[in-house]
């Protein structure tokens, strides 16, 4: 059985995306090496 990657989600990018515009929520982001590649607007986070 495979189990879900909680911390890979679009979930979580979602919340890397709130956060680069201030916004609080109460999940995880993904780690500083990917929002720093979302905030370079065309590059892709590979994980």
């Amino acid at each position: 059985m495979i189990r879900p990657d909680y911390n890979n989600s679009i979930l979580n990018l979602i919340t890397s995306i709130l956060k680069y515009y201030n916004v609080e929520s109460k999940y995880n982001s993904l780690p500083d090496k990917c929002r720093s590649k979302i905030s370079r607007n065309r590059s892709r986070c590979r994980i």
